[in-house]
């Protein structure tokens, strides 16, 4: 970080002055209205406003400097204790984190100097960890650290058992975020006020008026180097886009705020209307599989689908009932698959339009399934899921529908697929094949070790004992496919392709 002006810090904390008295009109005007928010946001009154326990996150920056300035004003007033939080998240060069975390710390000797109760818990990550948790969650390194600062502040507040965590973000935050959202394809009502024991009381600020009333206090913050690095996403909305609507657009703020206001009302009924709705639903109907701690959703014949294979642990799918969602509308349905990749803790950002997928699907099939990287969600006869693939840990795992001739890229190399009268022609490294009575659209995805396969004798004959009697090793076995009948129906499968490993392959006979 870059301090604004290093004379300035030094002066200020070596004065005697006693910033939280002697307000001039401005500043008292700012505290003021601070107060009224966060009276409002708290559900506190006056008589019971002082026995409230109020922890504020502060970072450095002109924001959270001001947000505790205004807290501990408050506090000294109704002799209420102040308890700070500070994350040094060690990804910064040159020492700037450390730095950050000293001026927070010398700031809250300057107010415990002047009066305040005042107690700072500071949380040091580990070096290297915000990297890390980035690569894990494959979500960047800014997703990755907040992450991991919003952890240090449950923390927090279990430690010092406090009513309610401030924070620090402004008015300018809530724009730059809805607009974000937008560009992003999804509207957003924008940064709430308050949410679980989060408050945001400087919400009704902007940042001009937050710097202004640091100013008048001569109080310094510093300025975090990497708000000018344009890599960063809401750097170039704050530094290119909002700049321009500035320019060319006067007025669009106000007109932003008040299409999110409104978008926040009809977000609040769904929520609502969701909420009691969920309440009905039903569990599908469950059977273990012989030998293994899994559960399954059952065809009403008690035959196992084709797509539901769950992982092993139960905490990674969740799925109700179909039949309990027939009054859901597209709306509440597309709410109910985010809230089950909210329950499974995904840090992946499944697009709308894949949810849209879906929904389309289920006003016209019996069975259909969606599978990324890191989730696979969908449907069958009897259930509505969403489960963490098999084979997450391979990054090999896969799943597709073909429905027309073409070529196709596989973690196992190209699918080259040519459309007969009455077969589909595959072509792989492996000399070609036909597939006989298989025509497209059919089904290939990842083998399961659960594959049944149909011997020439009529039997059956599992997946996992063909692979290991093909000496493939096992950490090459989630790279073979298998190819099934699109018939929802039977699904039945067709042929097990060994060749992308250099292996013979399974064709299943008439």
């Amino acid at each position: 970080m870059l301090l604004n002006d290093k004379d300035r810090e030094d002066a200020f904390f070596e004065s005697k002055k006693d910033i939280l008295e002697s307000l001039s009109r401005e500043e008292a005007a700012f505290e003021s209205i601070f107060f009224e928010k966060l009276m409002l946001l708290s559900g506190a009154r006056k008589n019971s406003f002082s026995h409230l326990k109020f922890g504020v996150a502060v970072s450095g920056g002109a924001d959270s400097i001001c947000l505790l300035t205004c807290l501990a004003s408050i506090c000294r007033k109704y002799s209420m204790p102040v308890r700070v939080c500070t994350v040094n998240h060690r990804i910064r060069t040159n020492g700037d984190s450390e730095e950050d975390a000293r001026f927070v710390e010398r700031f809250c000797a300057k107010l415990k100097s002047l009066g305040s109760d005042i107690e700072l818990f500071t949380k040091n990550l580990e070096e290297g960890q915000v990297e890390s948790l980035s690569r894990e969650r494959k979500g960047g390194e800014e997703e990755a650290a907040r992450f991991l600062r919003y952890q240090a502040f449950e923390e927090f507040q279990r430690l010092y058992e406090l009513d309610y965590v401030l924070l620090a973000h402004n008015g300018d935050d809530n724009l730059e975020t809805i607009l974000m959202r937008f560009l992003q394809g999804t509207f957003s009502s924008g940064i709430r006020p308050a949410r679980d024991f989060y408050l945001r009381p400087l919400i009704f600020a902007g940042r001009d008026e937050i710097e202004t009333y640091l100013n008048l206090k001569a109080i310094p913050w510093r300025t975090d180097s990497t708000n000018f690095n344009l890599d960063y996403y809401r750097n170039r909305v704050r530094k290119s886009l909002v700049p321009f609507l500035n320019e060319n657009f006067d007025g669009w703020k106000q007109s932003l705020l008040n299409g999110a206001e409104r978008y926040r009302k009809t977000e609040d009924f769904l929520e609502k209307s969701f909420e009691i709705a969920k309440k009905k639903l039903e569990k599908p109907i469950c059977a273990k599989e012989e030998g293994k701690n899994r559960e399954e959703p059952l065809y009403s014949d008690g035959n196992i689908p084709p797509f539901s294979h769950y992982s092993v642990h139960e905490s990674d799918f969740i799925s109700y009932d179909r039949k309990s969602l027939s009054s859901f509308d597209d709306a509440l349905l597309s709410r109910l698959f985010y809230d089950m990749f909210n329950q499974l803790g995904l840090s992946v950002r499944v697009p709308y339009r894949r949810i849209q997928e879906v929904l389309d699907a289920m006003k016209k099939r019996q069975t259909f399934e969606i599978a990324l990287k890191e989730v696979s969600f969908g449907f069958d006869l009897s259930s509505v899921y969403v489960k963490k693939p098999e084979n997450l840990a391979t990054e090999s795992y896969f799943f597709a529908i073909i429905e027309k001739k073409g070529e196709y890229l596989f973690p196992f190399g190209k699918l080259e697929v040519q459309e007969g009268e009455s077969e589909a022609f595959v072509n792989l490294k492996s000399p070609s094949f036909f597939l006989e009575k298989v025509k497209c659209p059919f089904v290939i995805r990842s083998v399961r070790n659960s594959d049944l396969l149909k011997t020439s004798d009529g039997r059956e004959r599992r997946a996992k004992s063909i692979l290991s009697s093909w000496h493939i090793p096992p950490e090459k076995r989630s790279l073979v496919p298998v190819i099934m009948e699109y018939d929802e129906m039977s699904w039945q499968i067709k042929a097990l392709l060994g060749s992308v490993v250099n292996c013979k392959n399974w064709i299943v006979q008439k």
